[in-house]
């Protein structure tokens, strides 16, 4: 269960990003603390025990409060990515009202993001 090399050192196995989603899945499934109920429900590395979930997710979050402190220091940088966002989905919203002449006007407006 343990990853130890030759010389009996733990190695340290990173995270994917698939169970990266599957802690926070797991969190706004479970709630905060149930570790064991994630650990179990989703396919993470054998490796992988309650304590390092638990300390994984500190770290996540810890990484998305610093994420969302530079962008809101850089607001002029958050407005330049959601003009962007908002170009790229109406781009989108084109294709498919082309793809499909037979939507309704409804239809299209639930495509477009509020």
């Amino acid at each position: 269960m343990a990853n130890h090399s030759a010389k009996g050192k733990r190695t340290n196995i990173p995270y994917s990003e698939a169970e990266e989603r599957y802690i926070r899945k797991g969190v706004r499934r479970f709630g905060l603390g149930r570790w064991d109920k994630i650990l179990d429900t989703y396919n993470f590395h054998s490796c992988r025990t309650l304590t390092g979930l638990a300390q994984k997710w500190r770290n996540m979050k810890r990484s998305d409060r610093n994420k969302l402190l530079r962008l809101r220091g850089q607001s002029h940088l958050k407005e330049t990515v959601l003009g962007t966002q908002q170009q790229t989905i109406s781009k989108l919203v084109s294709v498919a009202v082309a793809k499909n002449p037979s939507r309704s006007e409804k239809s299209e407006a639930n495509l477009k993001v509020r």
